[in-house]
């Protein structure tokens, strides 16, 4: 079995990893995920949907744009231009992996690769909720303190996303 065709009971692992490695608060381990879209899922640049062209569209523009402002203004534009290069191909990079995902696999795949990750989510927050009430010595840990809920951020960096 092709790990790019890596599936457990109608769960597509590779797109899962992905979803969970870009959605991390860590820098390193979004590239990490994109790199192992990159790695795994290649074919998803086969074919360009309407968002893909947009992003293509963007990084030409960006290219031709940046060329011109370097030969003006000389290389003090250089690591802008590097930088929203980047920004823009990591976008090309996570739509097309989203479009392979939606149009590759059906709808059943699709449904239990979502819960999947919802399911990974809650036991996340869950086991931060028992680690949190078992340090603070409360089974209510917000009667100790008001800011026990920022303890639990699930997979995200900042608590405020997983409420």
């Amino acid at each position: 079995m092709a790990i790019s065709r890596l599936v457990i009971k109608n769960i597509d692992i590779v797109f899962l990893l992905v979803i969970i490695l870009v959605l991390q608060g860590s820098l390193e381990l979004k590239l990490l995920g994109i790199l192992i879209a990159l790695i795994l899922r290649f074919r998803a640049f086969r074919k360009l949907s309407g968002f893909s062209r947009f992003y293509l569209f963007m990084i030409v523009f960006h290219l031709l744009y940046g060329l011109i402002n370097i030969f003006e203004k000389g290389l003090e534009y250089l690591v802008s231009f590097l930088l929203v290069f980047t920004f823009w191909s990591l976008a090309y990079i996570i739509n097309t992996q989203i479009v392979y995902f939606y149009n590759k696999k059906g709808i059943a795949i699709q449904e239990k690769t979502i819960n999947a990750l919802f399911y990974t989510l809650i036991l996340v927050v869950l086991g931060q909720y028992i680690y949190t009430s078992i340090s603070l010595g409360s089974l209510n840990p917000y009667g100790i303190t008001q800011a026990a809920g920022d303890r639990m951020k699930s997979i995200f960096a900042n608590s405020s996303v997983s409420m």
